[in-house]
């Protein structure tokens, strides 16, 4: 698996801000959210370039599976959409 390499960054930012947890969450990749959100090196509440952070963007896009897990994920902040 990828996260094994100490050569990859499970946390990289895109040129938009978003993360990878970002990317798997605004696509209802509910299992690839859990796999990242345990990594230690991923901050799951990270804002994009326009301020929005990805349960505030999965809220309003996204999955309500993977929304209903990033609010029961203690790392992530509820916050305004």
């Amino acid at each position: 698996m990828l996260l094994g390499r100490e050569d990859v960054n499970p946390d990289k930012l895109d040129n938009g801000g978003l993360t990878p947890l970002s990317e798997a969450a605004l696509f209802g990749q509910e299992e690839v959210v859990k796999i990242l959100c345990e990594q230690e090196e991923v901050n799951p509440d990270p804002p994009d370039n326009d301020d929005r952070t990805t349960l505030s963007m999965t809220t309003r896009w996204g999955c309500e599976r993977v929304v209903a897990w990033l609010h029961s994920h203690k790392a992530v902040t509820p916050s305004t959409i």
